[in-house]
């Protein structure tokens, strides 16, 4: 059997498979696999080189983590 060429759109396949196998026997929310996926797509732009510039912004905009940490000088 012969493999196709690796081509864009295989790559980024690939990719969002590998991610979202990465979350089995957790609960998903749809929310949590947009962003996911979201951030998955951002990546393999910056990777192919293709609008880097835009995805390292709309990247640096999102937050490391979903919630906000409390810290001790926040506690009243």
């Amino acid at each position: 059997m012969t493999q196709s060429p690796h081509n864009p759109t295989e790559d980024l396949l690939s990719r969002l498979g590998e991610a979202l196998a990465g979350t089995h026997g957790r609960e998903r929310s749809l929310d949590a696999v947009r962003l996911l996926v979201q951030l998955e797509i951002q990546d393999w732009q910056m990777d192919s080189g293709s609008d880097a510039s835009v995805a390292g912004a709309a990247r640096s905009e999102q937050p490391l983590i979903g919630h906000r940490i409390r810290l001790s000088s926040d506690c009243p």
